[in-house]
């Protein structure tokens, strides 16, 4: 959530900040082509380019049907959620940039990340 690097290990589905220690859920990194989509589609939707990233992530989804984080990311960028910095207390806060009448508990591309995620990665 602060921007650090994640010390990600194989076979992890949650990993937990060495800098901020927030815990989050983490993408199966099991090959350089799935990274490097990842990295490609984190950076877009980074940069609030929402529709270009959804067409990352969907790539990602078509390819590694069993990926959650890519589902996550397709929700996201359907609901245009950016982190952004609270000047308050320094941490992320989302913040959406589109606005629907639709829960994101109710799309299925959520129903999609519970069925793909683990126990842990469920509970974060």
């Amino acid at each position: 959530m602060c921007g650090g690097t994640l010390d990600i290990k194989e076979g992890m589905t949650v990993c937990k900040c060495g800098y901020c220690g927030s815990v989050q859920t983490v993408p199966q990194l099991d090959n350089e082509k799935k990274i490097n989509l990842f990295s490609r589609a984190n950076r877009l939707l980074r940069a609030c380019e929402f529709d270009k990233a959804s067409s990352v992530f969907e790539t990602i989804v078509s390819e590694y049907p069993e990926e959650a984080e890519a589902y996550w990311g397709l929700l996201l960028c359907k609901f245009g959620i950016e982190y952004v910095d609270d000047p308050g207390t320094g941490k992320k806060v989302p913040t959406c940039h589109r606005s629907s009448f639709d829960g994101i508990m109710d799309d299925p591309d959520f129903e999609m990340v519970m069925e793909c995620s683990d126990t842990v990665a469920r509970s974060v």
